[in-house]
């Protein structure tokens, strides 16, 4: 009795080594014939389940429990070459079957450190060269001057850098982004002002001579609807304007 369970065990069992790769081709087929026969019993159990018919004014709520018996996954992981690797943020045992022993291994052992790509300073300090000779190139007519910057406010806290702040300093903190970066403070007024005159060139609206003069009224009309919606930028219209029109009667 013993020799014929010996005998049995090492043909059926996953535990049976041969030559051939240490046993893996045999316990793969032992897999194989496991998954039939619960495939099997599995499809037996899946055709007692009767879609009922449905009913007016009820809730369909039939479940036919499809992942309960779908054997795809297992099917994939058996079949699976034993030589795939998978990527490095994935954990061998979630995603592959796997042996006591490896994933044992797995818990002990550091896995290898992967290689980063050396760093060439001098070929990125020339990529960085090249975008500033291309963007140097590039006409004063393309693009715009009023790129959207990220909404920060670059204070200038020489002064505020070591010294401790306390709740009652937040009036004059407040005070002083009111006075240098707000709308009508006197460095956002000068941003704002040359932004509008550059944009105003650029766009070539300073050629309204050009247009016939039944729409000259309401090209003027459009640049002040759009260009002047700061302080600065209002500035900057209305002499922009102004010379235009000395430019046109001049000639």
């Amino acid at each position: 009795m013993n020799v014929d369970r010996k005998k049995k065990v090492k043909e059926g069992s996953p535990d049976s080594k041969t030559e051939s790769s240490d046993g893996r081709t045999e316990q793969r087929e032992f897999f194989r014939r496991e998954l039939t026969r619960i495939e099997e019993n599995l499809k037996k159990e899946s055709s007692k389940i009767q879609k009922p018919s449905q009913k007016k004014h009820t809730p369909y709520i039939f479940n036919n429990l499809a992942p309960y018996y779908d054997t795809y996954t297992a099917r994939y992981l058996i079949e699976t070459p034993e030589e795939l690797q998978h990527a490095y943020t994935s954990r061998c045992t979630a995603i592959g079957l796997i042996d006591p022993w490896k994933n044992l291994a797995m818990d002990q052992s550091v896995l290898p450190v992967l290689e980063s790509k050396p760093v060439n300073r001098q070929e990125k300090q020339l990529k960085k060269d090249k975008k500033i000779q291309e963007r140097a190139k590039k006409g004063k007519k393309e693009g715009s001057t009023r790129l959207p910057k990220y909404p920060v406010v670059t204070l200038e806290t020489a002064d505020l850098a070591n010294k401790q702040l306390y709740y009652s300093d937040v009036p004059m903190l407040r005070e002083e982004l009111r006075q240098k970066y707000s709308a009508n403070a006197t460095k956002k007024v000068e941003e704002d002002y040359e932004k509008t005159k550059q944009d105003f060139y650029r766009m070539d609206l300073d050629k309204l001579n050009e247009v016939h003069p039944v729409n000259r009224q309401h090209m003027k009309s459009t640049y002040f609807a759009y260009l002047q919606n700061t302080p600065g930028s209002k500035k900057a219209v209305n002499e922009c304007v102004k010379s235009v029109e000395k430019t046109s009667k001049a000639k």
